[in-house]
């Protein structure tokens, strides 16, 4: 882990067996916040834009 603790290298390999880094967001922007897939889908995205996974 980095002395930071905001990546460190998983303990695994991805499938193609190359080292996986994963990184901490929330050190990253303190000011992250969790909410529901509805208001992601409203406040980050246009209907032209939303990424398949939040479509209904």
């Amino acid at each position: 882990m980095a002395e930071t603790g905001k990546s460190y290298v998983h303990d695994f390999l991805d499938i193609n067996g190359r080292p996986v880094l994963i990184v901490v967001a929330s050190k990253h922007l303190p000011a992250v916040k969790f909410c529901s897939v509805e208001t992601v889908r409203k406040e980050y995205f246009t209907e032209a834009t939303v990424p398949v996974a939040f479509r209904e």
